[in-house]
């Protein structure tokens, strides 16, 4: 593995531990913390996500770079899509509800992932080294 395949998951790992501690808290803790709060769900998880999308970005890329960049692409659908019906006014969620969504999401990526891997044949190739 190259450095920035190992540098982009160590980015999307954290973004993704930022983002689930971020909504452990509850609501009053985000209104009470509002500068601590904002300093971490939008500077450093932007920084994280920017960084990630530059090293993705790179005419050097691997073919794992690019599923880990095709993960990290979905789980940032997948916040974006619960605040636009959290805002809208469709759905009222709160902090938990939305560590709910994520959560579940994340494992239905992963399940994904696994299934187009054996597809793929990816771990008859394992097998065979």
């Amino acid at each position: 593995m190259k450095t920035n395949s190992i540098l982009s998951a160590v980015l999307v790992i954290s973004h993704i531990s930022i983002m689930l501690w971020y909504y452990l808290h509850s609501d009053g803790w985000q209104i009470e913390n509002y500068a601590l709060s904002s300093f971490w769900f939008f500077g450093i998880s932007f920084l994280l996500i920017g960084t990630h999308m530059y090293l993705a970005s790179s005419e050097k890329y691997q073919p794992i770079q690019l599923k880990i960049s095709r993960f990290h692409a979905i789980f940032i659908l997948i916040l974006g899509t619960i605040y636009a019906f959290h805002y809208s006014g469709l759905v009222t969620t709160n902090n938990k509800e939305k560590l709910m969504a994520i959560c579940i999401s994340i494992l239905l990526i992963i399940l994904v992932f696994i299934v187009s891997a054996c597809r793929h044949g990816f771990f008859n190739k394992i097998k065979q080294r």
